[in-house]
C-alpha cells in the first residue's frame, strides 16, 4: 500500500519517507506493527448503528397536498465507533459518542459518522442530496500517537434533462488534518472545497459518455506558511457493453496544478494527490470478457504523464472463475 518518496535524496528509506500510494505500480512497500511487551489497561468500546427513516413509508396516500411533498424526503445516518481509552471513569468509558482525537487518554480510535439527507432520491428526473461525513482515526505508536481526520460536507445534485442526457454538481467542503508526535513533518490541517460538474450522455444500454471538470482549492491551515494548491481536472470516460459478453471502458485526465511551496514535503503529497506542479495526465484502458458461463476475463492498462517525470506505463490481467 506505500510508496517510498525520498525528499530528501539521500538514498536512505526513512520513516517519514513512506506516504500510502495512490497509484498501485508505486505501492511496494508494506507497514508492520511490532508489539511490545509492555501492556496498559484499558477500557473498549465497540458501537455500530444505522438508522434509516423514509418519509414515504408513513404516507400511503401521496397524491394530496402537503403528504405529496413531505414523502419526497428520506435519510439515512450510519455511525461506527471503536475505540479504547485509560480514563478510570465507567461512564464515560462505555459512553459510544466520545471521538476527541487530542484526548491523551484515548489511546485508540477508528470512528466513522455518516448523515445524508436525500430529496426525491428515487425520482428519475432530478434529486438532490445534502452529505456530512467525519472519520477519525488514533493509535498509539512507541514514538507516540498517530492520529487523522477527515471532515466535509456535500450538496450532490442531478438532473435528467432528457431520458439520454443526465447533469450531475457536486459541490464539497471540508477539512482533512494529521497529527503526529514523532514525524512532526507529518502534522498539517488542510482545508478544502471542490466543485465537480458532470454532463452524461447514455443513448440506451450498450454506450455511455460522461465528461467532467473538478475544481479543488486547498490551503494548510497550520502556522507553516500556509500552502495552498489549486487543482482543475477535466477528464473523459466513455464505455461500451456487449449484453452478456463483456465491456470496454476508456478515461483520460487532464490536471493542472498550482501549488506554491516545495513539492518533496509529505503535505505537498498530501495536497498533490501523488502528482506533480503543472500539468499532469492519466488515462486508463479496461476491458471485460465473459469466456463462458463462468470465467471472466479483465485486462487493464493505467497511463500516468506528470511534468517533468517519465511517462509510466502498467499493464495488468485477471482471470476470475465464477462457481
Amino acid at each position: 500500500m506505500y510508496a517510498w518518496v525520498d525528499y530528501n535524496s539521500n538514498g536512505v528509506k526513512e520513516l517519514n519517507e513512506f506516504e500510502i500510494s495512490p497509484f498501485p505500480d508505486q505501492a511496494s512497500y508494506i507497514r508492520v506493527f511490532t508489539p511490545t511487551q509492555d501492556f496498559v489497561k484499558t477500557y473498549s468500546n465497540q458501537f455500530n448503528q444505522v438508522l434509516n427513516i423514509n418519509a414515504e413509508k408513513f404516507f400511503k396516500d401521496k397524491k394530496k397536498g402537503i403528504k405529496k411533498f413531505i414523502s419526497r424526503f428520506s435519510n439515512q445516518t450510519t455511525y461506527r465507533i471503536e475505540r479504547k481509552t485509560t480514563k478510570d471513569d465507567i461512564l464515560e468509558a462505555i459512553n459510544p459518542f466520545l471521538q476527541v482525537v487530542d484526548n491523551p487518554e484515548l489511546l485508540t480510535l477508528n470512528s466513522s459518522a455518516r448523515n445524508t439527507f436525500y430529496f426525491n432520491r428515487n425520482d428519475p428526473v432530478y434529486g438532490i442530496d445534502l452529505n456530512w461525513q467525519d472519520v477519525r482515526s488514533k493509535t498509539l505508536m512507541v514514538n507516540g500517537f498517530d492520529s487523522r481526520t477527515n471532515t466535509f460536507t456535500s450538496v450532490r445534485s442531478r438532473y435528467n434533462i432528457t431520458p439520454k442526457i443526465t447533469v450531475n454538481l457536486d459541490v464539497k467542503r471540508g477539512t482533512r488534518a494529521s497529527g503526529s508526535e514523532f514525524l512532526t513533518t507529518r502534522n498539517y490541517n488542510i482545508g478544502y472545497y471542490e466543485l465537480e460538474p458532470r454532463f452524461i450522455y447514455q443513448p440506451g444500454a450498450t454506450f455511455r459518455l460522461a465528461l467532467s471538470y473538478n475544481f479543488a482549492n486547498k490551503q494548510n491551515k497550520l502556522d507553516l506558511g500556509g500552502q495552498r494548491s489549486i487543482n482543475q481536472n477535466a477528464g473523459i470516460e466513455i464505455k461500451y457493453n456487449q449484453l452478456n459478453k463483456g465491456s470496454l471502458q476508456l478515461k483520460f485526465n487532464y490536471i493542472n496544478i498550482n501549488f506554491s511551496d516545495s513539492p518533496n514535503t509529505p503535505l505537498a503529497y498530501e495536497m498533490l494527490e501523488g502528482l506533480r506542479p503543472g500539468q499532469n495526465m492519466t488515462w486508463n484502458l479496461t476491458y471485460q470478457r465473459n469466456l463462458g458461463s463462468n470465467l471472466q476475463l479483465n485486462l487493464t492498462y493505467d497511463g500516468r504523464r506528470a511534468q517533468g517525470v517519465k511517462t509510466v506505463h502498467t499493464g495488468g490481467m485477471q482471470l476470475r472463475a465464477l462457481f
